[in-house]
């Protein structure tokens, strides 16, 4: 069996267990450059500082469980919210913004005059290895340089980023800028080493044993 599965630049790397709910995790293997880990998981309308605080907290709230075959160098371990990218504008085809590139760049998704004003349903945004994107607006990381009261978001309708007031409330999915640093599609289960001390104790019950069998047995007659 395959250790991943994988979707354009997309792979599913394993999953995390989140309020006793398994959720995908989706690496992104060049988002702008960047090695990002989506957690496929919309955490429900709030207001920008609560989902920011909701993403950089969720280390304590996330058990991870990876793939077979693959190790992650998880850095500062931080999760975040999506950044808005450079220069970002109140426009479509913003594919500097890490939600813009996945919307545009990985579900392979047009904008909504690029389709002709035609609706999307969560089915097309889900169609690959997500499960849980909505069609409505999701939070960014990213405060507006212009407006102090305002942060950036992104529309899955409609393909559009937009600054909201951090007031409103909006959707939220977190992303850690992770690596994989070791990958196989046919790998062997991760083996755990052993600590040097463990394995000393373990020596030594063996040898014990040994010796206590050897005391306890009877010559042949």
């Amino acid at each position: 069996s395959t250790a991943v599965q994988a979707h354009a630049a997309l792979t599913r790397i394993g999953k995390a267990v989140y309020q006793g709910v398994e959720y995908s995790l989706i690496w992104d293997d060049d988002n702008n450059g960047r090695s990002l880990i989506w957690l496929d998981y919309a955490n429900p309308k709030n207001d920008w500082d609560a989902q920011k605080e909701w993403a950089e907290q969720l280390s304590n709230d996330l058990e991870i469980i990876l793939n077979n075959g693959l190790s992650v160098n998880w850095g500062s371990d931080q999760w975040r919210l999506p950044g808005a990218g450079e220069s970002p504008a109140a426009a479509y085809g913003q594919i500097t913004s890490e939600l813009g590139h996945l919307f545009y760049e990985e579900l392979d998704m047009d904008s909504f005059p690029d389709r002709g004003y035609e609706s999307i349903f969560s089915d097309d945004l889900n169609a690959g290895l997500f499960d849980h994107l909505r069609i409505s607006v999701f939070w960014a990381g990213t405060s507006s340089s212009e407006e102090t009261a305002y942060a950036w978001g992104f529309n899955f309708f409609t393909g559009q980023q937009y600054d909201y007031s951090q007031r409103s409330d909006q959707y939220a999915m977190a992303v850690n800028q992770a690596q994989v640093t070791s990958f196989s599609l046919e790998g062997p289960p991760l083996s755990i080493p052993v600590p040097a001390s463990s394995g000393l104790l373990l020596s030594g019950f063996i040898a014990m044993a040994i010796l206590m069998n050897r005391r306890c047995r009877k010559p042949l007659q």
